[in-house]
């Protein structure tokens, strides 16, 4: 309800109106007064791996307004998953991890490909899921077949690795191994 409340604030600064929601009175109703803090509703794998890195149990720490135990839960789960952790600690990888600024399943990924031999094209997986699509299909164009691949990655990975075809330049990348 805040968030509503100050949208039709922030449209009357601009000029003399009305701000017309496009949903019921019930549905505001019955929404909570104010969104849950950021803390309570993030996912917290990187704020835990932080943590383990600087020798804190993220369990334990401190917090200004502390996080569902749910949370901490999944978060130090996928931790052990990404060999991140052991037993509540950062491991090796897990500190490798920390030096990359990506999420942990990114920089995981990263770290896969380096050791496969593979780190560029391992970095531009990671950079292109964590960011906004990079195929952009104009409003009534359809996707040609050569946009059909065995997954949607590696159609934008390859249609990356192409941009001097498409009149685009792409940063060229060095391979650490």
């Amino acid at each position: 309800q805040a968030s509503a409340i100050q949208r039709a604030g922030r449209a009357g600064r601009v000029q003399k109106g009305r701000a017309v929601r496009l949903y019921t009175q019930h549905d505001f109703d019955t929404r909570p007064r104010h969104d849950e803090s950021e803390i309570r509703r993030m996912d917290l794998s990187d704020v835990a791996l932080m943590l383990l890195g600087a020798g804190h149990d993220p369990r334990t720490f401190p917090y200004f307004e502390r996080p569902h135990d749910a949370a901490l839960d999944v978060a130090l789960a996928l931790l052990e998953r990404l060999d991140a952790s052991h037993e509540g600690l950062i491991t090796k990888v897990g500190r490798e991890m920390l030096a990359l600024p990506l999420h942990p399943r990114l920089s995981r990924l990263v770290l896969a490909a380096k050791d496969m031999g593979i780190g560029a094209r391992g970095a531009l997986a990671a950079a292109l899921l964590g960011e906004r699509d990079v195929l952009r299909v104009e409003r009534g164009a359809r996707r040609g077949t050569n946009d059909v691949g065995s997954s949607d990655l590696v159609v934008r990975m390859e249609r990356f690795e192409r941009a001097d075809e498409d009149g685009l330049r792409a940063a060229s990348v060095e391979a650490e191994g």
